[in-house]
């Protein structure tokens, strides 16, 4: 789980809180981690199937325009 706040005057760049992420989760994803369990070796892997956030760091995060923007719709393709 990653939890991340902002303080400040201005928006933050979501480069320099994600730049990290992908190289982890492709490992984690490729090779996992060993976990020893009543003295058994396990070999865990992951996936990251969704992201939780709110609406302004969500469109942030995915560079995309705001929900009052034009195309700011993030399900359906209608522009306007």
């Amino acid at each position: 789980m990653m939890i991340g706040f902002w303080f400040g005057k201005g928006k933050p760049e979501m480069n320099h809180f994600l730049s990290l992420l992908p190289k982890n989760f492709n490992t984690f994803y490729e090779d996992g981690f060993e976990v020893i369990t009543n003295g058994e070796k396990l070999v865990v892997k992951g996936l990251l199937q969704c992201d939780c956030s709110d609406l302004p760091a969500s469109t942030s995060s995915k560079s995309f325009v705001g929900h009052n923007g034009y195309n700011g719709c993030q399900i359906c393709e209608e522009p306007g």
